[in-house]
């Protein structure tokens, strides 16, 4: 749980500058020291999304200035980035108002390691910057990929799912409200067989929901724009999302020079595969892709199939309450399955998180506990159908007399 280069740890919500390095202040004589975990992270994300992994990568240093930086660039991969040319296929639901899922794919351009810079933070009060040097020198492992969306749904749709990758490989919690997660969406607009527009890139979305809204937006606006007789400018925006519009950060018309250089203090990363591994090399010393590729957890779209054939549930349920579904199997008790289906139809107010959740817990116990097959369970399911639906309306009456009589304590 340290930095990419340095042994310092990584905590959310630390008391400012409390968790730096001499490293993550460039003090002169500190040198680089790579994170492990932080490059198989890295390999068995791009092997989820099917991406080719270099065996050879390198680390360069792109120079830009601003006072959270203070080493006056940034670690990255311009040249070899560990990843290349993957894909991720993601769901959505096209019209809300019929219970179809379409599958789509975005190409995954390339994925690669760098460092984050530090956080500052503007006090207008005292018209001063603060900087906190937590952040500078997390691993980032940033994901580049190909202009296959045309609209904030789908870009919304394919972060959803790429966060249940990321979770369930545990390579990252990918938390959004706590910046675990970030997303830049470059957004520009042309006329059918014409070349790409000039772009906008909208830094740093911190949900799915917003995600879709600033794309929208930007959409609509710069077709607005154009229908005008105006020019788009290539520029940086952020997301307001109180007026749920865009608003201008910086132009980038004066195109910035990083004066990319390679990493001196870093040799190449070299990673090997069971060919190519040296014998009298100890598997421990290096990463192997191999084994890495082995030992992957089952993933999001595995886990799907599974529900699908294991508890007999139509395809778009599960693509929809994948989360829910997921989490009411992971609990080891009744009363903690009870809890989460109670506090579901209070907020959601509708029997068919009811009807999903009593299904599932049914299939689960029968299935896990008393060690039944699939095939019996599924026909068990329709002796207990008329009793789940008793029992649905029945505790539907109880939690929704409980929310408007305020006694919601007494089901927990």
């Amino acid at each position: 749980n340290s930095k990419l280069f340095s042994g310092s740890q990584v905590q959310f919500a630390a008391p400012p500058n409390s968790l730096v390095s001499f490293l993550d202040t460039s003090l002169p004589g500190t040198l680089p020291v790579l994170n492990r975990r932080c490059v198989e992270a890295a390999v068995s994300t791009g092997l989820a999304l099917n991406c080719t992994i270099n065996k050879k990568s390198l680390f360069d240093r792109k120079h830009y200035f601003y006072a959270d930086l203070p080493t006056g660039y940034q670690i990255t991969q311009h040249r070899i980035p560990i990843a290349v040319n993957g894909c991720l296929q993601y769901f959505m639901q096209e019209d809300k108002h019929q219970n179809e899922i379409v599958s789509k794919t975005v190409r995954i351009k390339q994925i690669q390691l760098e460092q984050d810079s530090g956080k500052s933070l503007h006090d207008n009060f005292r018209n001063q910057t603060l900087i906190d040097l937590n952040r500078a020198g997390i691993g980032l492992m940033e994901l580049v990929m190909e202009p296959d969306m045309c609209c904030g749904e789908e870009a919304a749709a394919a972060v959803r799912e790429l966060q249940l990758i990321l979770q369930a490989l545990g390579s990252s919690q990918a938390n959004m409200a706590e910046g675990q997660l970030r997303v830049d969406a470059n957004v520009s607009v042309h006329h059918p067989g014409q070349l790409y527009g000039v772009r906008t890139e909208v830094k740093n979305i911190n949900s799915a929901r917003f995600l879709a809204k600033a794309i929208d937006y930007e959409i609509h606006r710069q077709i607005e724009e154009l229908e005008n007789g105006g020019t788009i400018l290539n520029e940086t925006r952020a997301f307001d999302y109180k007026l749920g519009r865009t608003v201008p950060m910086r132009d980038k018309e004066g195109k910035q020079d990083y004066r990319f250089m390679p990493e001196p203090n870093l040799p190449p990363l070299v990673l090997y595969d069971a060919k190519s591994l040296p014998a009298h090399i100890n598997d421990q010393q290096v990463i192997n892709i191999d084994w890495i590729r082995e030992t992957l957890p089952d993933l999001p779209s595995v886990k799907r199939a599974k529900f699908v054939e294991r508890y007999g549930f139509q395809t778009f349920f599960v693509i929809l309450y994948h989360c829910k579904l997921n989490k009411i199997t992971k609990c080891q008790t009744l009363e903690a399955r009870i809890n989460i289906l109670i506090f579901l139809v209070q907020k959601n107010r509708s029997l068919s998180f009811i009807y999903i959740y009593i299904r599932t817990y049914i299939c689960v116990y029968v299935h896990i506990h008393m060690h039944i097959h699939t095939y019996i369970a599924i026909d068990l399911l329709h002796i207990y159908n008329m009793c789940v639906c008793v029992f649905s309306f029945c505790l539907l009456h109880l939690v929704l007399h409980s929310c408007f009589d305020g006694f919601q304590s007494i089901y927990y």
